[in-house]
């Protein structure tokens, strides 16, 4: 499983490079060739639109949408079989927000990939879910297909949020 949190800093070792971050999944999958590792950080980094040159600069010198699209790099090396999206888009920028959801929504197109998405932000849930279960004091209040959800809640507290999106 592959976890992307929040606070990018949680995912990432600020104080090594961004390949360095890397590097470290595919040692733990047994990629020992240098030249391998560099390749396929490279590869990552570019598909998470982090520029090549960046490869040995440490994260804790990107900006907040740099150590996000680091931190997904990082997530995806070793092909997990879900990712896990812990409020992905929180604390960022608008723009750079549309950014890592439209990157987001590229790796799913392209991967395939099962995700699961925790968002408060109903937006985020609409652009990158196919289902969704609403929670409330850790319990599931309803279930189902987003859209449906969505445009028609049943339960009240999934109104209220749904309200408050408007």
């Amino acid at each position: 499983m592959g976890l992307a949190y929040q606070n990018p800093a949680m995912g990432l070792n600020l104080r090594i490079t961004a390949g360095g971050n890397i590097a470290e999944r595919l040692l733990n999958v047994r990629i020992r060739s240098v030249a391998e590792i560099r390749e396929r950080a490279g590869y990552l980094l570019g598909r998470t639109e982090v520029p090549a040159d960046r490869m040995d600069d440490v994260p804790a010198h990107f900006s907040g949408g740099m150590q996000q699209r680091v931190q997904l790099a990082k997530v995806l090396a070793n092909n997990p079989a879900v990712l896990f999206l812990d409020e992905l888009t929180t604390g960022l920028d608008v723009s750079v927000q549309a950014g890592v959801l439209d990157l987001v929504r590229e790796i799913q197109e392209q991967t395939h990939m099962p995700m699961v998405v925790v968002s408060h932000d109903l937006g985020v849930i609409r652009l990158l879910a196919g289902r969704t279960m609403v929670m409330k004091h850790g319990r599931v209040v309803e279930s189902g297909l987003t859209d449906q959800v969505l445009e028609d809640p049943h339960h009240p507290y999934t109104q209220l949020l749904v309200a408050s999106m408007t």
